[in-house]
């Protein structure tokens, strides 16, 4: 009994954790590749 109640204390860790990149994929990545995305349009209209 109490290893399933470690187990799932650890499940629960992983899952805030990957809650947590998930969070910031969206947040910093998403916004990181949009300003690239939109510096490469403004380069290819000024050539």
């Amino acid at each position: 009994m109490e290893d399933t109640k470690k187990i799932l204390e650890k499940m629960d860790e992983i899952d805030e954790k990957i809650t947590s990149v998930q969070i910031t994929l969206e947040n910093e990545i998403r916004n990181n590749i949009q300003l690239i995305a939109e510096g490469h349009i403004d380069l290819e209209r000024k050539l």
